[in-house]
């Protein structure tokens, strides 16, 4: 009796810390990346671009299955873009307007913001 307590105590706390190192080191996100679809850093007029921000895991694998909530803010250029967000992609649609626009991105799992820059220009 006192072996299948022990047994079944000591098959609890192992399901219990197998349980916390997967979610702990393989599906929490440790960074945040971002893929821009183009990386030129001059756009046309009337184009899209579209930034997938990406999760990172402590082993540095992405997970693309994690929904990545992120604030977006028009630094400079607000009337030359147009902002909409789906999913993990954050897609900017550039007006009929030449200038420059600045976006910052701020992750919810990232402690500093990242700076988009980009021209647009009327090639």
């Amino acid at each position: 009796m006192v072996k299948k307590t022990l047994f079944t105590l000591f098959a609890i706390v192992l399901i219990f810390l197998l349980s916390f190192f997967i979610w702990h080191f393989f599906l929490s996100i440790y960074e945040v990346k971002y893929e821009p679809s183009v990386n030129e850093k001059e756009l046309k007029c009337n184009s899209e671009i579209s930034i997938q921000t990406v999760g990172i895991n402590s082993f540095g694998w992405e997970l693309p299955f994690r929904k990545i909530k992120s604030k977006v803010e028009i630094i400079e250029g607000n009337d030359l873009i147009k902002l909409t967000r789906k999913n993990n992609f954050i897609i900017i649609k550039t007006l009929n307007k030449e200038g420059k626009f600045i976006i910052k991105v701020l992750p919810e799992f990232s402690l500093n913001p990242t700076e988009f820059t980009f021209r647009i220009t009327n090639m």
